[in-house]
């Protein structure tokens, strides 16, 4: 007599299940990672081409962690048509809670902004290269 084979369907199954699940976490992974890296990099253009300077206030500041150990950073609050919104910036030596920093803001997305000081750390000092500050403003710099 011959003897049947059996086939083992649970097994097989579920090796499938693990293996679209593995397949499909290192995927979305990859996807995030290249999200978080281009996005930066069109949310930074975007903030060049459609720029609007305005003044926020020093809320806190903390150290975080990033790639290269500890640094210091300031969480600060700005106001745009009645509406609130926050951001970050790296904190210099003169900055303190409570007071008034300069920052560019994105007008087509208000939540994309930076610190006028971070700006000339990102362009090597040259304030030329970036918009000019009104002169409502200046005394911010």
């Amino acid at each position: 007599m011959k003897k049947k084979k059996e086939i083992l369907h649970n097994k097989n199954k579920k090796s499938k299940i693990k293996i679209f699940f593995e397949y499909a976490f290192w995927i979305s992974a990859a996807v995030y990672f290249i999200y978080e890296s281009v996005s930066v990099r069109i949310n930074y253009k975007n903030l060049l081409k459609n720029p609007q300077y305005t003044t926020a206030v020093i809320e806190d500041e903390n150290t975080i962690r990033d790639g290269r150990g500890r640094k210091w950073v300031i969480y600060y609050q700005y106001q745009i048509n009645e509406d609130r919104y926050n951001g970050m910036g790296d904190k210099y030596t003169h900055h303190k809670v409570g007071d008034t920093v300069l920052i560019m803001f994105d007008t087509t997305k208000y939540k994309n902004s930076k610190t006028y000081l971070d700006l000339i750390k990102k362009m090597g000092g040259n304030k030329d290269l970036l918009p000019a500050i009104p002169d409502s403003l200046k005394k911010w710099r």
